[in-house]
């Protein structure tokens, strides 16, 4: 009754590091354990997401920018006054989305 214990213990441990490995995380986060799974954790803020995220590249703008917009419709330079959208103009680098959207298209 014992060994079957360690054995169910061992057994255990061997698929956490399993998935801990498969877990990917972006720097300034760490591997956590919740009911569903592991998750990525930010290290010294509450923010968490899914294990093997991608990262998007920044939207690089020039002028006058008030914010980056992403919506629906895709990533933006904006320039807002008093609460409205003035001006709204894609982002300089748009091969870089191109190609990531080629790599990823399901991103959101």
């Amino acid at each position: 009754m014992f060994l079957g214990r360690i054995f169910v213990v061992i057994t255990g441990l061997n698929i956490l590091a399993a998935e801990t490995r498969m877990c990917k995380c972006w720097n300034g986060y760490r591997v956590d354990f919740s009911s569903s799974g592991p998750q990525c954790v930010a290290i010294g803020q509450f923010h968490i997401m899914p294990c093997n995220m991608v990262r998007s590249p920044k939207c690089k703008c020039s002028g006058i920018v008030s914010n980056i917009l992403k919506d629906r419709t895709g990533t933006w330079c904006t320039r807002y006054n008093r609460g409205k959208e003035l001006m709204r103009w894609p982002c300089e680098n748009m091969e870089e989305w191109d190609e990531f959207f080629r790599k990823h298209p399901d991103f959101i």
